[in-house]
């Protein structure tokens, strides 16, 4: 096409005009905006969009906004973008068409002069380079046409380039390219002459020293007096001050969503707050069957001073899950912080986190509240001597220690002192019991979730002689969950069944009923009335029973959102 033919033959001609030494520079790098990385020195410069960080979004060119430099363009109140670059090949002096695919906020742009090539396109969780065979749909508001790809599968295609001989010969240049995973857009360009070889070395060394060693795709775009690359606050990183027909901008605001980001944030439900357990579901649509985290915020939210939080997995199974997630492993389930067992109310915030580090959203119908009474504790107690034995029973203050009056502690009788971490045990007749060893006495593991909720790790059980196991005492089961106290005084007290105790009759060690009730051994009651929940419930109807009290797998002492 005449048109096209032309244009490529004004850019080569004007290169000999335009065109800088290479020389070997010292690069900085900087992060001028939230989720953006700038690397460049005095010939080249790269930017480096997160499109999961907060207010990141793209915008290409709309027909009625061409022929304007890329710092016109981003500067356009309608465009208002903060790094922008050159993108297509057009039909230089006349800017009236663009060599490849191109929209802009929605609108197509005329296909005159059109080749049969690459695209690049973005929209709602769409970020990606498709072959021109595939058209991009309506929910694609941004497309611009690659020329020629040079890195493909992270690897430079030299010297097997498509398209053209241009990508062949030494010119100024411009490059667009996406990680792996389609959350990073990379916008490159240089003053240097440089070949397709080169051009690609270049963009993977740009973007290696941004921290992002993650190129997947990578196009040459139009080159010569059209590259050109803004950054506002700093201008023109390279610049010709060519008026040129089509950009890719990148809008990065520092807040609200980040409508272009390919990974769906997770969704879910906060589905009970209450004085028996903290409850719901989460699940990433990204990664369907997988088992995500969920942190839970008390009294306020991520960053707010003085905020306590927690983490659990959303991995247990729960039946009403399986048909309308596809897959069963997505409830979660945590007790209430005994520290927050005061007749107060308090504010429960639950976050679904990110398989792939992208968003963690609050989940839906939270926050909900709990008011809850102290708990009325009963057996003995056991002093925990210091700091280290707390930390090597995964006790924390917080979630495990409840503060009492000093008649409570006063009326427990003393057992000595706790063993400064716990010793788990079985017998090497191939019996399956588990055994918390305290002195010349064992306690029975009843089941995988009373270890879950006391953190005790079934992967490092020592293997004793029988005789050695069978000559310790039965003491009753270990409890269904950990509870510490402590009075007005510095000293914390783990509570529990006296040691010199025999089993339950039957031999009942009691846990968790069906319903989520506690059977036996627990040795502790609310101390008066109920607790007040607030909030409401998820829209499948969904209940917990049972799961309330179970936690799952791993209960976590802090978390960040």
């Amino acid at each position: 096409m005449k048109s096209h033919l032309l244009a490529r033959s004004r850019w080569l001609a004007s290169l000999a005009v335009l065109t800088v030494p290479q020389v070997a520079l010292a690069q900085q790098v900087t992060k001028p905006f939230v989720g953006v990385t700038v690397v460049d020195d005095a010939n080249n410069a790269m930017a480096i969009a997160d499109l999961c960080a907060p207010g990141v979004a793209v915008r290409a060119t709309k027909y009625a906004e061409r022929k304007a430099t890329p710092e016109q363009w981003a500067n356009n109140p309608a465009v208002g973008a903060e790094v922008s670059v050159n993108a297509d090949f057009f039909d230089f002096p006349g800017w009236t068409l663009v060599n490849g695919l191109a929209r802009g906020a929605g609108e197509d742009w005329p296909l005159q002069g059109y080749e049969s090539r690459n695209h690049f396109r973005f929209g709602a969780r769409l970020a990606d380079l498709q072959p021109d065979t595939n058209k991009p749909p309506p929910s694609a508001t941004e497309v611009v046409g690659c020329h020629n790809i040079i890195i493909s599968g992270g690897k430079s295609q030299a010297p097997n380039f498509d398209g053209d001989g241009v990508i062949l010969t030494a010119h100024r240049r411009t490059a667009i390219g996406l990680s792996a995973d389609r959350r990073s857009l990379f916008l490159f360009a240089s003053n240097s002459n440089l070949d397709g070889t080169a051009l690609a070395a270049r963009f993977l060394q740009y973007a290696q020293l941004g921290g992002h060693g993650d190129v997947d795709v990578a196009c040459n775009m139009d080159g010569g007096g059209s590259s050109q690359l803004f950054v506002r606050g700093r201008g023109q990183l390279v610049t010709s001050g060519r008026q040129v027909n089509n950009h890719l901008g990148i809008l990065a605001s520092g807040q609200g969503g980040s409508p272009m980001c390919p990974n769906t944030p997770p969704q879910g439900y906060l589905d009970q707050a209450a004085c028996s357990g903290i409850g719901g579901w989460a699940q990433d649509p990204d990664e369907p069957t997988k088992a995500i985290d969920v942190h839970v915020y008390f009294d306020g939210t991520p960053g707010a001073a003085g905020v306590q939080a927690l983490a659990t997995n959303a991995g247990k199974d729960r039946p009403d899950l399986c048909k309308p997630l596809g897959s069963c492993n997505h409830a979660y389930s945590l007790d209430v912080p005994l520290s927050l067992l005061d007749d107060k109310a308090h504010a429960v915030h639950a976050y679904g986190i990110d398989s792939k580090g992208g968003a963690n959203p609050e989940l839906a119908s939270s926050p909900k509240s709990f008011q809850c009474p102290r708990l009325k504790v009963s057996g003995v107690r056991r002093w925990i001597k210091n700091e280290a034995s707390l930390v090597a029973w995964h006790l924390s203050f917080f979630a495990d220690v409840m503060a009492v009056d000093d008649a409570v502690v006063n009326g427990l009788p003393d057992e000595g002192p706790l063993p400064d971490a716990p010793t788990l045990v079985r017998a090497d007749d191939g019996s399956p019991e588990v055994w918390l060893v305290d002195g010349n006495a064992k306690q029975h593991v009843p089941n995988p979730e009373v270890a879950a909720r006391w953190q005790l790790d079934l992967s490092k059980v020592a293997t004793w002689k029988k005789a050695k196991v069978d000559a310790l005492h039965t003491a009753p089961p270990v409890r269904p969950r950990p509870i510490a106290i402590r009075g007005s005084g510095p000293a914390v007290y783990l509570v529990d069944d006296s040691l010199l105790s025999a089993p339950p009759v039957g031999g009942s060690d009691g846990g968790t009923a069906p319903d989520g009730s506690v059977t036996q051994g627990d040795g502790a009651t609310a101390d008066d009335g109920g607790c007040s929940v607030g909030g409401e419930s998820s829209q499948f109807g969904l209940t917990l029973g049972g799961l309330l009290l179970a936690l799952t797998g791993l209960r976590r002492r802090s978390a960040r959102r």
